[in-house]
């Protein structure tokens, strides 16, 4: 009897030892709170404003070419013994090449905004870790979660501490 209570209390002293501190970041509460994030939306907004313009060229590139088109059809239709079908064709497939471009483009910028959305967040977000990894290891503190993934709360609230350091 005395070895069982002997090992259970060896057991639970190692357990007890080898316990594990817990903090918790509510990292998106952290990145609106931050001037970079701001500064990062700026410039996201400046960037989308950007291929905007862009599409916006491209479009009324498409349109001339449409427009074109469709004048010379309607001379083909009003007077079909002048219509030169080969031109006829030739405005078709320029009105086609131009779409298939305009739709291509405008897949490109959506990918190319949302690249440059993610890098700009994520060195944000970088920031916010590394100021909770500095946090943690100043407090002693093993694992550092995100609230959003948290069921149950218990661990150190870090959000007071890591904000601190992110202003410094």
């Amino acid at each position: 009897m005395k070895k069982l209570i002997y090992t259970i209390a060896i057991t639970l002293t190692t357990f007890a030892a080898t316990a594990q501190k817990l903090g918790h970041i509510n990292t998106q509460k952290l990145l609106v709170s931050l001037p970079a994030y701001e500064q990062a939306k700026s410039e996201l907004e400046v960037f989308a404003k950007e291929k905007q313009e862009e599409f916006m060229i491209l479009r009324d590139m498409y349109q001339k070419k449409e427009n074109k088109y469709i004048q010379l059809e309607q001379k083909c239709q009003a007077d079909p013994t002048n219509c030169d079908k080969n031109l006829l064709q030739m405005e078709y497939t320029k009105v086609e090449e131009s779409a298939e471009l305009l739709q291509q483009r405008q897949y490109e910028m959506e990918a190319e905004i949302q690249e440059r959305e993610g890098y700009l967040i994520n060195k944000v977000v970088t920031t916010i870790k590394n100021a909770a990894e500095a946090v943690a290891k100043e407090k002693g503190i093993t694992y550092v979660l995100d609230y959003s993934t948290l069921i149950y709360a218990g661990g150190e609230d870090l959000n007071a501490a890591v904000k601190a350091k992110l202003a410094k």
